[in-house]
Parts: C-alpha cells; structure tokens; sequence
C-alpha cells in the first residue's frame, strides 16, 4: 500500500495547531507567508521520494 505525502499550507503556527495537523495525517507543512522556493523543494521531494 502506498502512502500519499500531504503538504498543507496554512497560517497556523502555534504548537496545537501543528500537533493536531499531525494527527489528522499531515506529513509536511509551510506557514505563511509561503517561500515558492522551498514549497518548490518540497514537492520536488514528494514526487522524487513518494514512499519516505
């Protein structure tokens, strides 16, 4: 079974709100404001490594 890789943008930055992202299956997150740059290396990441 293959894992999908989430990636949420959001303005939420306090520890809760990272926490409860966490558990609803979120794997990786930018707050905002969002830097193209690395949300470019992210998703560059997720397709290059889909399984990690």
């Amino acid at each position: 079974m293959r894992k999908v890789k989430i990636i949420m943008l959001t303005a939420k930055t306090e520890p809760r709100d990272l926490q409860s992202e966490e558990e609803c299956g979120c794997n990786l997150y930018l707050t905002k404001p969002i830097d193209p740059g690395r949300l470019k290396e992210l998703v560059k990441d997720t397709l290059e490594n889909p399984a990690q």
